[in-house]
């Protein structure tokens, strides 16, 4: 697997959670802004910890040692997906437009993510190390898995927008690290 596709996996994680404009309603729960800190710094956390997990892998001709180090960071990302899932849970419902909706979309879609990415490290550790042709043949699925679950990740939430979660997402410090604003 090129590392330029497991990089693309952090890039998509991104471009999904801000198409998902990471928002929610209900008539009760969780304010905007309680809600929108607790779901940008899960996603923030996810999305810093699987660069910092995929800029650690390094670039190597030894098949075996690429397919370990491969396996063990799809593991740990699929981790990382596992405690922004339980956070996002943990977020509860918030009172704001299409807040059950967006709360319950952004769940299943992260847990979707963590299940393909589960799936993944499973597949990862099954790549022949015959030949690097081999190698690239049989990981470019899985890459290509990964990244359509992230794609629908932001598909799934994107038609739910909040004005509300909009406001106050926009003075969240870590929903501004996840748009690049300051």
């Amino acid at each position: 697997m090129r590392r330029i596709q497991v990089r693309s996996l952090v890039v998509a994680v991104v471009i999904a959670s801000l198409l998902a404009g990471c928002g929610s309603s209900g008539s009760k729960g969780v304010s905007a802004a309680s809600y929108a800190k607790t779901i940008c710094t899960a996603v923030d956390s996810f999305q810093k910890d699987a660069q910092s997990r995929v800029g650690n892998l390094s670039a190597t001709t030894n098949l075996a040692a690429h397919k370990a180090a491969l396996q063990s960071a799809f593991g740990a990302v699929a981790a990382d997906a596992g405690h922004a899932l339980a956070s996002l849970k943990a977020a509860g419902t918030p009172n704001m437009t299409n807040g059950k909706a967006t709360a319950d979309a952004l769940v299943q879609g992260f847990t979707q993510v963590q299940t393909a990415l589960s799936r993944a490290t499973t597949l990862v550790g099954k790549l022949p190390t015959t030949s690097q042709s081999a190698f690239k043949s049989a990981a470019t699925p899985i890459a290509t898995a990964v990244e359509a679950s992230l794609a629908s990740l932001g598909t799934s939430l994107s038609g739910l927008k909040s004005s509300e979660f909009d406001k106050a997402a926009a003075s969240e410090p870590a929903c501004k690290s996840l748009t690049g604003s300051s």
